[in-house]
């Protein structure tokens, strides 16, 4: 799988599973206070809204896929592609649940937009040796360390040079 559809798929499970949290927690009605009577009301009723499960189930998906992205790419690349969900959830909020986004709330997708744009602009990144490049090097050398892998390598680049 390639970056682009892990975080593809890491935003639209963030997003709609954060739809669905919304639409069922709406369903399941208003937290009023913290006490355990009505946590234990509104819990209870929230636990059994079938978009309160599709939801949580989303967001494990997404989670799951996250760790997948973190072990093949850099944090730093990753993890602000993700903030793409911030704009796939604010369009989701105002179509879906018909929910009032302002200008300004707008301004700020537009803000993370261009930053998304910015940081996958940065692809492809280099990132440090995984534990499988230790184990298997591309020039056959097994079991080499982290040191010697970078050794390795500089010495490759700069004969070809």
């Amino acid at each position: 799988m390639t970056t682009f559809l892990l975080v593809c798929i890491i935003v639209l499970c963030f997003s709609f599973g954060d739809i669905a949290l919304t639409r069922g927690m709406k369903q399941a009605g208003e937290v009023s206070s913290l006490r355990l009577a009505v946590l234990d009301e509104v819990g209870g009723r929230a636990i059994r809204s079938p978009f309160v499960l599709l939801g949580g189930a989303l967001q494990i998906v997404a989670f799951i896929t996250y760790l997948v992205a973190l072990s093949r790419r850099d944090l730093s690349y990753v993890f602000p592609l993700t903030a793409a969900s911030d704009i796939v959830t604010t369009l989701a909020a105002r179509y879906v649940l018909h929910e009032r986004v302002t200008p300004t709330r707008w301004a700020g997708v537009l803000i993370v937009s261009i930053c998304i744009v910015l940081i996958s602009a940065s692809w492809p990144c280099h990132s440090a040796p995984t534990r499988a490049d230790l184990l298997h090097s591309p020039s056959g050398e097994k079991g080499l360390s982290l040191p010697q892998m970078e050794f390795a390598t500089h010495r490759r680049r700069t004969a070809a040079s």
